[in-house]
């Protein structure tokens, strides 16, 4: 699949908070939260940025492309092996947050890889 993220891999950085998507030679191309129940609790009151996630919820923000491998499905990709991580952790339902004029890209992104 070229262009993917099937070649490269997704390494944590923390509890399941920071996941970097590393190429073959180890050069960090993506990354992105995903963040649970449980890790919402550590960063403390976060009420004012996020609505509180339940039990069966998780977090996906903060994606981040680097510019050598932008235009290549790589956010698209790793977003949908994430959203995959999180439903076998017994994740049901996922929450981005999404600026009015990028409204419809988490759609387009996904179509097809969850």
């Amino acid at each position: 699949m070229a262009g993917s993220c099937a070649d490269r891999s997704l390494q944590c950085a923390g509890p399941t908070v920071d996941v970097v998507a590393l190429n073959a030679e180890a050069a960090a191309v993506y990354v992105q939260w995903l963040m649970t129940s449980a890790d919402q609790i550590t960063f403390g009151d976060s009420s004012q940025l996020w609505l509180p996630l339940k039990p069966d919820e998780v977090l996906l923000e903060f994606a981040y492309t680097f510019t050598p491998f932008r235009g290549m499905g790589v956010m698209g990709d790793a977003m949908g092996r994430l959203l995959r991580v999180a439903a076998q952790s017994g994740a049901r339902w996922a929450r981005t947050y999404v600026s009015d004029d990028k409204y419809p890209e988490p759609a387009r992104l996904l179509k097809g890889r969850v």
